[in-house]
C-alpha cells in the first residue's frame, strides 16, 4: 500500500468513526437509552451550539451537532471517500487549496443569505447540503496536507528515501 492510499484511508476510517459518533443520539435514544444519549450530545457542545430546531434528527432525535455541522462533517468523509476510489490529487481540481476552499463557502453563504432575507425558507437540509461542499473541499486540501507532513516525517526518520518513495507512489 501506497503512502498516500495510507493516508486517504486513515483519513477515511476517521471520518467514518466521527460520523458514527455523530449519529450516537438518536440510536441511543431509538433503542431507550436517553441518558446515554443525553451524555453523547454533551460530548460534542463544545464545538456546536446543537440547537434541535437547527438539527437534523433522524429517529426523532437530534444528531450531536447541528445540520450545518453535520453537513460538513459528512462531506469530509465523501471527499475521502472520492480520494479513496479516484486518484484524485492536491491539484486534481485543478484550484490552488485556498481558491477551493473560498468557493465551495459560495453556496452556504448564498443558502444563509436567502434564508435571511426570506426568499428561501432556512431547512436543515438545505444547511446540510451546502455544508457538505465545503467538507468535501476540505478534504481535498487536508486529506494531502497529512500526506505530505507523514512523507516528511517518514523521510526525516530514514524509513524511506525520496527515491524509493517516488517509485512506489508510481506503482
Amino acid at each position: 500500500m501506497t503512502l498516500h492510499r495510507a493516508v486517504v484511508f486513515a483519513a477515511a476510517a476517521a471520518a467514518l468513526g466521527w460520523n458514527l459518533m455523530l449519529a450516537a443520539p438518536p440510536l441511543l435514544h431509538a433503542v431507550g437509552e436517553h441518558e446515554a444519549g443525553t451524555l453523547a450530545r454533551l460530548v460534542f457542545a463544545p464545538i456546536c451550539h446543537q440547537d434541535p430546531a437547527r438539527s437534523l434528527a433522524p429517529l426523532g432525535s437530534p444528531l450531536a451537532v447541528c445540520a450545518r455541522c453535520s453537513g460538513a462533517y459528512l462531506g469530509f468523509l465523501a471527499g475521502a471517500m472520492i480520494l479513496i476510489f479516484r486518484s484524485v490529487r492536491r491539484r486534481a481540481t485543478g484550484f490552488a487549496p485556498r481558491s477551493l476552499l473560498l468557493a465551495s463557502i459560495v453556496p452556504t453563504a448564498a443558502q444563509w443569505v436567502l434564508a435571511a432575507s426570506g426568499l428561501m425558507p432556512d431547512i436543515a437540509a438545505a444547511r446540510a447540503s451546502t455544508a457538505a461542499i465545503i467538507g468535501v473541499a476540505i478534504s481535498f486540501v487536508i486529506i494531502p496536507a497529512l500526506e505530505s507532513l507523514a512523507r516528511d516525517i517518514a523521510a526525516a526518520r530514514g524509513s524511506i528515501s525520496k527515491g524509493n518513495l517516488d517509485a512506489a507512489e508510481t506503482s
